[in-house]
């Protein structure tokens, strides 16, 4: 989240720092002022997807010693070993983190900003530097995530689960960003000043649906087989607008942006708008070795899938040829006699448009070694990734006559590779500690560009469970997980005869 706001803020302050010219060319920056950036994260119940507390593990082969209602969408071997039927249901509460106080997001950036724009300002400028009010957070919404029910026959047992809406929306806001900056002539004096303001939201909204079906059996001597099925739906939709408020002067003339006076192209301003709409399905396989209800071994498979979504999402915003923010080092990013020609407000329509969405979950082998004696129990728990979490989709983009039409594709993966966690304690308290090693891999097409970075992600979670005093039918499971695992989730069995 502070990446994301710094270079945001980054931006902006490029955008202000053209039309001031730098030092270099006579022009300076009056005044800077940060205005307010507020942005939000909410995240539904389902959308964290950890598991409870008496099945921790890395993801796929979980210990099913003690086997329940996360055996009909993770490993389906688990149903073989289970002795009852039973209902199940999982409830997350609602969680609010202010990042400022986690991260000092506030400050982090606005020392940015003050670091960024003194270079713009000359020695004897009457630039002022006012700090934004930056108000980031993430709630968690909360609530049921997943219904679960099993219904244990003589041969085999089966499962059907329908999850909650894995909801994950982001809102971003801007308002009162304002600078002044002035050009001076050689022998002293302000020839042109710009006065700008910012203001602008953007929000998006990505719901995922599914469901999941499961069978498992016995295959004599304490071997089992189990066969999972998942059908998921998933939906994107963003919008936004941005509406900067500018004027030009000079001397006795003032311009104005947007003016309905203007009789040529003048529009300032940016808006997004689209939608995507996709389907995908797995399958799963579990095998599981017990003996008796000391040791376990469990395998399962998760193959990999495709969301592939239709729809387009379309950028439309207006381009000052004047200002030349991918301008190289020690060159001018902003050309006076171009504002000239283009009448100080003159502006240039351009729209890139979005299709081709796709969305990739990675495939994965897991193995669990497990053992439990009395009220202990230890397991461990290695994966292997076989692909990579992905966000792909192409790109055109169209303009006026002064505009080169581009095109081209765009694929972000992350990637898990090898996953290994331990777990250990007692059956109403367990720690796990895990590593996995991951990488994180971007590659546009048009400019045959690739990069890559690897890194190590560590998870720490504290679960357990037991049964509710006075109804011996009903269980409840808690895990409080740190890392890329969840905060808090509740998972409630109720065992039927």
């Amino acid at each position: 989240m502070y990446a994301y706001l710094q270079r945001l803020t980054a931006f902006l302050l490029l955008a202000a720092g053209a039309t001031a010219s730098v030092a270099q060319t006579g022009s300076r920056l009056e005044l800077f002022y940060g205005g307010i950036i507020s942005s939000e994260i909410d995240i539904s119940s389902s959308g964290l997807f950890a598991l409870s507390g008496t099945f921790p593990g890395a993801g796929a082969a979980i210990s099913q010693l003690r086997p329940g209602g996360e055996s009909v969408r993770w490993n389906p071997a688990g149903l073989a070993y289970m002795k009852k039927s039973l209902l199940y249901s999982e409830y997350v509460p609602p969680i609010a983190l202010n990042l400022n106080t986690l991260l000092d997001v506030e400050n982090r950036v606005n020392t940015t900003l003050r670091d960024n724009t003194a270079r713009f300002a000359a020695a004897d400028s009457l630039y002022d530097q006012r700090d934004s009010s930056i108000r980031p957070k993430i709630s968690l919404s909360g609530g049921q995530g997943t219904y679960a029910a099993i219904v244990k026959t003589r041969y085999f047992s089966l499962g059907g689960a329908v999850h909650q809406p894995v909801r994950l929306a982001t809102n971003f806001a801007v308002s009162g960003m304002k600078f002044r900056a002035a050009t001076q002539a050689a022998g002293g004096g302000t020839t042109l000043r710009l006065l700008g303001v910012l203001n602008g939201t953007f929000a998006s909204e990505f719901i995922l649906t599914g469901y999941a079906l499961a069978v498992g059996g016995k295959l004599g001597r304490g071997f089992a087989l189990g066969l999972g099925f998942d059908s998921f739906s998933a939906t994107l939709e963003s919008s936004g607008v941005f509406r900067p408020e500018a004027q030009i002067s000079s001397g006795s003339q003032e311009f104005v942006f947007n003016s309905p006076q203007s009789s040529h192209y003048d529009s300032l301003g940016a808006e997004t708008r689209g939608a995507f709409f996709g389907d995908g399905a797995r399958i799963r396989l579990g095998f599981g070795w017990h003996k008796g209800d000391r040791w376990a071994v469990d395998v399962a498979w998760f193959a990999p899938y495709d969301i592939v979504m239709s729809g387009a999402l379309t950028l439309r915003y207006d381009r000052i040829l004047a200002f030349n923010l991918s301008a190289e080092e020690g060159s001018e990013f902003f050309d006076a006699g171009q504002l000239l020609d283009d009448d100080f407000t003159g502006t240039h329509p351009r729209q890139t448009r979005l299709t081709n969405l796709r969305l990739s979950f990675p495939g994965r082998l897991g193995i669990a070694l497990s053992g439990q004696w009395r009220n202990g129990s230890v397991m461990l728990v290695y994966e292997r990734y076989q692909s990579a979490l992905g966000l792909a989709f192409a790109y055109a983009s169209t303009g006026d006559s002064t505009f080169t039409p581009l095109s081209g594709e765009r694929e972000y993966r992350f990637a898990p590779k090898n996953a290994l966690s331990l777990a250990a304690g007692a059956e109403w308290l367990q720690l796990q500690l895990g590593v996995a090693s991951a990488s994180f891999t971007t590659v546009h097409s048009r400019e045959n560009l690739r990069t890559r970075r690897s890194f190590l992600l560590y998870t720490f979670s504290i679960s357990g469970g037991f049964t509710i005093p006075h109804f011996r039918r009903m269980r409840m499971d808690y895990a409080v997980g740190f890392g890329v695992t969840s905060f808090l989730r509740f998972g409630f069995s109720y065992t039927l005869e």
